[in-house]
């Protein structure tokens, strides 16, 4: 009798065995199939007139931007999108999400040659540069009207770049400061061409010419790249002028290549919660 009790008790232990290995590999196999992809943005090729060439953008659309069909966003121009789309993105995303900013539409421009557009001048030592202008140009001309007509958008526009990027960004602010409504730079190159951007932002700062919000920073890179941002930060601080917000980070334990991941959050919350 115990050893039939036995045999019925194993079978059944056999069975549910059974059973629980086909329910598990059963949802298993149903886990693995419902699989969504998580995407941050989409893709878009503009082919330039004032280039000559085809350039990728993509853009970020905010997590709100389906179901509030109503609204309207403001719009982050992020130079060397390809390398810092993400980082924005994410961070944007979470200060959003604990309302410390709204979400932004951003859109990445990712330049086929960054040597060449984002610097202003001709300088030997680096081939095709100063091409800044043109670039401007085809923001302008032809990013501008691209994105407005395809993004619910509001007239609130603002440039991001790092190194080169950053230094593109400065020229524009001195050569059209109402292009953006705020500029946001990390590490900028300002010392391009014997100063040639920063002695022309100086002047204009030295003059209370500028408008605005222009955030920039500077990690443990060498006294050849402070120099330039303790320049700017001197003129700054002895030079009063209501138009213009500005803030500068010395970030002294980053260095050239996160300055930007660091100092696009610090410039959001510096910017939107201050504002």
């Amino acid at each position: 009798m115990s050893q039939n009790k036995y045999r019925r008790e194993t079978l059944q232990i056999n069975f549910f065995f059974k059973s629980f290995i086909f329910i598990f590999f059963t949802t298993v196999s149903w886990l693995v199939t419902a699989v969504e992809p998580i995407t941050i943005g989409e893709r878009h090729v503009l082919t330039s007139k004032k280039l000559h060439e085809d350039i990728s953008i993509s853009v970020y659309l905010p997590r709100s931007y389906e179901r509030a069909s109503k609204n309207n966003y403001d719009v982050l121009y992020l130079l060397d999108g390809n390398a810092n789309l993400l980082h924005a993105a994410g961070s944007q995303y979470f200060l959003a999400g604990y309302r410390q900013m709204p979400e932004l539409i951003i859109v990445g421009l990712n330049s086929n040659n960054r040597d060449r557009d984002f610097t202003p001048s001709s300088v030997e030592n680096v081939p095709n540069s100063g091409g800044a202008d043109r670039f401007r140009q085809f923001i302008s001309e032809e990013l501008f009207p691209f994105v407005n007509e395809n993004f619910r958008v509001t007239k609130m526009r603002y440039l991001s770049g790092h190194s080169y990027g950053g230094l593109f960004a400065i020229d524009t602010m001195i050569k059209n400061t109402t292009m953006f409504d705020a500029y946001f730079t990390f590490s900028p190159s300002l010392r391009w061409d014997n100063d040639l951007v920063l002695n022309q932002l100086l002047a204009k700062v030295n003059k209370a010419e500028l408008t605005g919000y222009l955030y920039a920073n500077i990690g443990d890179e060498g006294y050849l790249l402070r120099r330039p941002i303790l320049a700017l930060d001197e003129a700054l601080k002895a030079n009063k002028n209501d138009k213009l917000r500005w803030e500068i980070d010395w970030l002294n334990d980053e260095n050239h290549s996160t300055t930007p991941v660091i100092g696009q959050f610090l410039a959001y919350r510096d910017y939107f919660l201050k504002k």
